[in-house]
């Protein structure tokens, strides 16, 4: 689960669906409240306008892409 990049400032996590799922089942097994979001387009230009989104999208878990264009700007993201 290495496979990290940004969108924007947020770290997101550009994992496969049972990767994803992988994820999300240590979460629940940690015991402790967690939080999942996946980062798709809208919430990517919603974070432009909408006061404190993307600071709740960051404070979460989980940072999953929701869509293949949001993996592919994140892994370019993170090379450059």
């Amino acid at each position: 689960m290495d496979d990290r990049g940004h969108l924007f400032g947020v770290p997101l996590a550009c994992l496969t669906m049972d990767e994803t799922v992988g994820a999300c089942e240590s979460l629940v097994e940690s015991g402790r409240p967690a939080e999942h979001v996946s980062l798709n387009a809208g919430k990517v230009v919603m974070m432009a306008d909408v006061p404190g989104l993307r600071e709740a999208i960051v404070g979460c878990d989980l940072i999953s892409a929701d869509g293949q264009s949001v993996v592919w700007a994140g892994r370019r993201n993170s090379s450059v």
